[in-house]
């Protein structure tokens, strides 16, 4: 019976409700592989990097299942890929340098322009001009490191009338970046390599369902996590794609490839789009290991390309035992 250590993070003093259900998700990936024939055992990642080291020499593991995903508000979640890459044990998800770069959103976003790929104008405190697409519109300000919308409210949309105050804002603020707020729709695309060919699975619009006029459309902390908000029970996730959007399915597969191979080519990934008012997609961020409990998105896809859960799981171990 081969062995599998499922990694995940080592909890705070006080989780947050996003910490706490990577603790749900690691469970979740531990019964469906018992189920599938392994012998899994969980234990915790810290930034302890001795401790970690013991655990991985501690058995001949056939595999690591990679759930760290917030050490040290992530970033350094490029540390753990990193370890099982130095003590060559074959493990799931991307690898050290595509989280590297994608835990940091402006550095992603720089990624994204060297290769071509459509995102949307930012500004951060390293930067050296403030487009004028930020200036006297709605922007969007996030945190640079911080994964699982954390943070992202609907104070999170500002507008700024000059590029003085932008940068005066960042120059107090330097966790944080402008970037600019695309109003149209939003579309989450899912990619995983299954039996060696990348497969874009079923593509998901998010439809914000009776919001308020002047209440940003944008998926924040409270529509990911707070069960009791309006969010949270307002914005709807579909597969439906109606004809005229076929082509722009297309473009969003093609994209989400060209993103699979920039950022390692390896273990599974989702792509976050906006489209503007003429219906021209933006990569908003690239999310590497995106979560995988049985509620989530990439699942949600998953289940509707045909797969039932322990499918996934079963897909992404032999993927990762074969790269």
């Amino acid at each position: 019976m081969q062995k599998i250590l499922i990694f995940v993070d080592e909890l705070s003093s006080d989780p947050t409700e996003d910490e706490l259900d990577t603790q749900r998700e690691a469970e979740e990936v531990k019964i469906a592989l018992v189920d599938l024939g392994y012998d899994p055992i969980i234990s915790q990642f810290s930034l302890n990097l001795e401790k970690n080291i013991e655990i991985i020499k501690s058995e001949p593991w056939a595999l690591i299942f990679n759930l760290v995903e917030t050490l040290n508000s992530n970033t350094m979640i490029h540390i753990a890929p990193l370890l099982f890459e130095i003590y060559n044990v074959k493990y799931s998800g991307g690898n050290s340098q595509s989280l590297f770069i994608t835990s940091d959103k402006v550095y992603a976003k720089k990624t994204f322009r060297n290769s071509k790929i459509r995102t949307a104008d930012y500004y951060w405190v390293n930067s050296k001009n403030v487009a004028g697409t930020l200036i006297n519109k709605e922007v969007i300000v996030k945190p640079i490191n911080d994964e699982a919308s954390s943070g992202i409210n609907d104070s999170s949309i500002m507008q700024f009338s000059s590029a003085e105050d932008i940068k005066n804002y960042i120059k107090d603020n330097q966790t944080l970046f402008i970037e600019e707020y695309i109003k149209g729709k939003e579309y989450n695309v899912s990619v995983m390599k299954i039996e060696g060919i990348v497969k874009v699975l079923p593509i998901a619009q998010m439809q914000f369902i009776d919001f308020p006029k002047d209440k940003p459309k944008i998926l924040n902390y409270n529509s990911k996590w707070d069960e009791e908000s309006f969010e949270y029970k307002h914005t709807i996730r579909t597969f439906k794609c109606s004809k005229r959007d076929s082509e722009l399915m297309v473009e969003f597969s093609e994209i989400t490839k060209k993103c699979y191979s920039l950022f390692g080519n390896k273990g599974y990934m989702r792509v976050d789009f906006r489209t503007d008012e003429y219906g021209i997609p933006y990569v908003l961020e690239v999310n590497v290991n995106p979560c995988i409990s049985s509620d989530s998105g990439f699942v949600a896809a998953a289940n509707e390309n045909g797969m039932s859960y322990n499918d996934l799981i079963q897909t992404i171990v032999k993927g990762a035992l074969n790269e």
